[in-house]
């Protein structure tokens, strides 16, 4: 189209006549070259200029594409430090809760004596203490030795508040990680429920572990 517009105009002009004179010949080239030429010069710079902004367009599309593919890697690599950090922090509960129940399982009466008392059984006194009932003589002699120093008794005592110290302190971590592992931190609670309330007994205890264990 753009070039039938000037060669039209060309022979409404000066006719359309048969010409066979070199020079006539080179002036109608001139004429197209002098038209044309800065048409399309004007076409061509457009095309650049339409070009140069798909480019901007399209390196502005990778650019957001860049940012999610790397905000979508970091929420991954996130997901895992946290889904990492989580299994680690229920290794060491139940490493210490391990522990606890080892310390619970220990004799404290007299070797030979029948029937054998461990501190999980002073524990339970705790509970028949609370209904009303009239302490067991080994119960006040636990709470006597516990809190003696130099005792035995002292020892596994302070053994046992400090793992349920620690595990109250891992407890609230892995609360604080993720809402997900409330089931977890809820069954560890309700487990050591029992020695807490002996802990409460015997004193020598942060108050705030027996508030986060909801012992009072």
């Amino acid at each position: 189209m753009i070039l039938i517009v000037p060669v039209v105009g060309y022979i409404l002009m000066f006719g359309s006549n048969p010409v066979y004179s070199h020079e006539k010949w080179a002036q109608f080239g001139d004429f197209l070259g002098g038209v044309l030429n800065p048409l399309y010069a004007f076409l061509a710079f457009l095309a650049l200029l339409y070009t140069i902004n798909l480019q901007r367009t399209e390196l502005k599309q990778t650019r957001v594409e860049f940012r999610r593919s790397a905000d979508a890697a970091q929420q991954q690599i996130d997901h895992l430090k946290l889904s990492d950090k989580q299994e680690n922090l229920i290794r060491i509960i139940q490493l210490i809760d391990q522990e606890i129940g080892q310390l619970r399982q220990t004799l404290v009466s007299e070797p030979g004596t029948q029937p054998a008392i461990t501190v999980d059984h002073i524990a339970h006194e705790v509970y028949r203490q609370s209904s009303g009932q009239v302490p067991t003589g080994a119960f006040a002699k636990f709470l006597e030795l516990a809190r003696t120093p130099g005792t035995a008794v002292e020892a596994l005592y302070s053994q046992l508040t400090t793992a349920v110290s620690e595990l109250s302190s891992y407890l609230q971590e892995l609360e604080g990680v993720s809402d997900s592992q409330t089931s977890v931190v809820q069954y560890f609670k309700r487990k050591n429920e029992r020695v807490v309330g002996l802990m409460r007994s015997a004193g020598g205890v942060d108050p705030q572990v027996l508030s986060y264990f909801q012992v009072r």
